[in-house]
């Protein structure tokens, strides 16, 4: 918020930004997520899994900077890893159909979105995927049981969303 970018411009000394970039802390947040994200997905595509550690460093970041710099309110920050909670449950009662490292994943983004933007990226990802999925089963000789990466359709989707506005 505006009290956010206040206090940022006041550390401009400190970090060397200029006082007149008002949206560096929002640039700052996005270019944090989309590294995760990137990170993220590379990990999903060759190994089927992403690292923990990624994303607690990401995910704590992105708490830490939300409260210190941008003065979010802690309120907000905890609604938007709401919806990575919930993934977390149900891939806990799903016995390993969704992996737990989509619910830590949607979680750590919800620190930088927020609820609605986090929703919005998780839904869009979760119908690319199908897509994704219905094509192999229909034209490349998939099996119901084949697993599909959903890091990269959370980064596709994060990045449309950026490109989009």
């Amino acid at each position: 918020g505006l009290r956010g970018c206040q206090r940022l411009c006041a550390l401009h000394k400190v970090c060397g930004w200029k006082q007149g970039d008002v949206r560096m802390s929002e640039k700052l947040m996005l270019t944090f997520l989309l590294a995760m994200l990137g990170i993220c997905a590379f990990q999903d595509w060759r190994r089927r899994e992403v690292s923990v550690t990624v994303l607690v460093l990401f995910g704590s970041i992105g708490l830490l900077f939300g409260v210190a710099v941008a003065q979010e309110p802690v309120a907000g920050l905890l609604s938007g890893m709401f919806p990575g909670g919930m993934l977390l449950a149900l891939a806990w009662g799903s016995r390993g159909q969704i992996g737990m490292g989509d619910g830590w994943l949607i979680l750590a983004a919800g620190c930088y979105l927020g609820f609605w933007s986090v929703l919005g990226v998780f839904l869009l990802a979760s119908i690319l995927a199908g897509v994704a999925g219905a094509m192999m089963l229909l034209f490349f000789g998939g099996k119901k049981s084949d697993r599909l990466p959903f890091a990269p359709f959370v980064l596709v989707s994060y990045v449309f969303m950026l490109a989009m506005g």
